[in-house]
């Protein structure tokens, strides 16, 4: 079943980032970069991550 959240644009949004050695994954905090525009027409999203 796909995705049907919304994202727009500036969200904050919990990420699963993978650890260096792939094994595992820490939930950490991404801002939503991509324009609302590509949001609606991919089933993709990009996220900014700090750090």
């Amino acid at each position: 079943m796909p995705n049907t959240t919304t994202y727009r644009f500036g969200d904050v949004v919990l990420v699963p980032f993978p650890f260096t050695d792939q094994t595992e994954t820490k939930k950490r905090p991404a801002v939503v970069a991509s324009s609302d525009r590509y949001n609606n027409a991919r089933s993709d999203v990009i996220f900014l991550k700090k750090g």
